[in-house]
């Protein structure tokens, strides 16, 4: 069984190397407790075993140590300037041999381990690989709802800046690439190496709505109203205002689907 008391300590030994006074790294901070609360109520009404529940928690607890690393190096989220922070995370706890200091060797099977290890791999990437077994799949679909359901409330609860990369004014003025709209039109989430724009992460952030998989989380996305208030933009360039209406109508009949 997983300790958690000891993963907490561990976690804080970690993040204690970074400087919680930059806006990003406090963020994350809170971003990794919230997804591990997120990580508990998708367990509860998966209605997940005791252990099993324990290893969801404990892949949120480590789902985004690489993101310490990336903002400490280059002050971005922006994984296509630095480097992937999934991969980054994987390595140092798997390739580095560092996850032992959260979980003690001999606590869990070699296949939970690896469970571990494809569902950090996993968090961010745009889809899911075909050969997982129903087991890495299922934790790894917990921890992508999990980890949208918090950036909803991150986007809004932070400066836009920090939230989207851009200020706002940027964002106002930028033109919204066709990919961006397309997934709006077919309800999907926006494979980000397709990002042309700024509004484009903007936009994509909103879109990862529609790729939460558990009726759960969709549900609770749409009653939490995180989506909703972040839409509330105005583009000053007037095709993307126009385009913008458009896609706030879809989203509106996506969450209204979802209650």
């Amino acid at each position: 069984m997983i300790d958690r008391s000891l993963l907490r300590d561990s976690f804080k030994k970690y993040i204690n190397r970074f400087n919680a006074e930059d806006e990003r790294i406090s963020l994350k901070i809170r971003h990794t407790a919230f997804v591990a609360n997120n990580s508990d109520h998708l367990s509860e009404t998966l209605e997940l075993t005791e252990d099993d529940k324990d290893l969801a928690w404990a892949i949120a607890m480590l789902h985004d140590l690489g993101r310490f690393e990336q903002v400490a190096a280059n002050g971005s989220f922006i994984d296509s300037v630095s480097s992937d922070h999934a991969d980054a995370g994987v390595d140092y706890l798997f390739g580095k041999g560092k996850i032992s200091d959260f979980i003690p060797q001999g606590t869990l099977s070699d296949n939970d381990l690896n469970c571990i290890e494809l569902a950090i791999t996993y968090h961010n990437k745009h889809l899911l690989p075909p050969q997982l077994s129903d087991r890495q799949r299922l934790f790894c679909n917990i921890i992508r709802d999990a980890d949208k359901l918090d950036i909803f409330r991150v986007c809004v609860e932070n400066t836009f800046e920090v939230a989207h990369e851009y200020p706002p004014e940027t964002v106002a003025e930028s033109a919204v690439s066709k990919e961006v709209l397309e997934c709006f039109e077919r309800f999907e989430t926006l494979d980000y190496s397709r990002r042309k724009y700024p509004a484009d992460i903007f936009l994509g952030h909103i879109a990862m709505c529609f790729g939460l998989y558990f009726p759960q989380s969709r549900k609770l996305a749409a009653e939490q109203g995180y989506i909703m208030r972040m839409a509330d933009f105005t583009f000053s360039n007037p095709d993307s205002q126009e385009e913008y209406v458009y896609m706030k109508e879809r989203l509106e009949a996506f969450l209204n689907s979802c209650m």
